[in-house]
């Protein structure tokens, strides 16, 4: 009986622990798409005034940025599958305890 309880309480703290990582990324993407705004509004500006080295430079931050949010979006996505697994897993150890 206890060590029912105990895995109880470790599945419990692996959920708080995924879901606190998830909001983690959740804050980073949520920035990280407002720094791609941020780089495009200044693309859009540098390319009306025909700034290609600008535009160039942008270009590749704009990529890098892109590909750091589409990390923790893949990281997040993970992390979700997780606390929906463990989820899961409480509620069916509850109802049968």
């Amino acid at each position: 009986m206890e060590n029912a309880g105990l895995q109880r309480m470790k599945k419990l703290e692996s959920l708080k622990n995924a879901e606190r990582k998830l909001q983690r990324a959740r804050m980073q993407i949520d920035l990280l798409n407002g720094r791609l705004l941020d780089l495009n509004a200044t693309y859009s500006r540098a390319k009306i005034q025909n700034r290609r080295f600008l535009c160039h430079i942008l270009t590749l931050r704009i990529q890098s940025v892109t590909y750091l949010r589409n990390v923790y979006s893949s990281y997040a996505k993970d992390k979700a599958t997780i606390v929906a697994h463990l989820g899961v897993e409480l509620i069916r150890s509850g109802h049968s305890s």
